[in-house]
């Protein structure tokens, strides 16, 4: 009698737990159904707005109609010449660009990286000297030689 009874309980237990989960398990459809509904009709609202948005815009810019604003507000024509050349005299004058005859002489002259200490000596001792031979003058002077 006893396994009699425990098989009856755990029988109405588990008809008991089948139909809790059937119940939970119908109202989230429900649930998931309902949203469902409402989003249709969201996007279907939506899409009514989007066509009209989109009549809108082609009505607003049908080139007849911009034509006629144009006409309208825009103040356009051809242009008069008293308009145009009141007075020439505040206009600047056509400066025309100065080009030298030969090219620059740091642009011909190759760059040196580093120069030797000793020239640089020489140059500066001798830059006011007018000629070539007077300046093999000097440096043979300045070595003990003759010239």
């Amino acid at each position: 009698m006893k396994l009699f009874r425990l098989s009856v309980l755990c029988a109405v237990l588990l008809a008991v737990a089948a139909g809790g989960s059937l119940f939970w398990t119908s109202q989230n459809v429900q649930q998931m159904e309902s949203r469902l509904r409402d989003l249709r009709q969201a996007t279907s609202q939506e899409q009514k707005t989007i066509r009209v948005l989109r009549a809108e815009w082609d009505y607003l810019n049908s080139p007849q109609r911009l034509e006629s604003l144009a006409a309208e507000y825009m103040i356009l024509g051809a242009s008069d010449v008293a308009r145009v050349g009141v007075n020439a005299d505040i206009l600047p004058e056509h400066i025309a660009p100065v080009l030298p005859r030969r090219k620059p002489l740091f642009a011909v002259q190759p760059v040196m990286l580093q120069a030797p200490v000793a020239s640089l000596a020489v140059k500066s001792k001798y830059r006011d000297k007018k000629t070539f031979q007077a300046l093999l003058n000097q440096l043979d002077q300045d070595k003990g030689g003759a010239p």
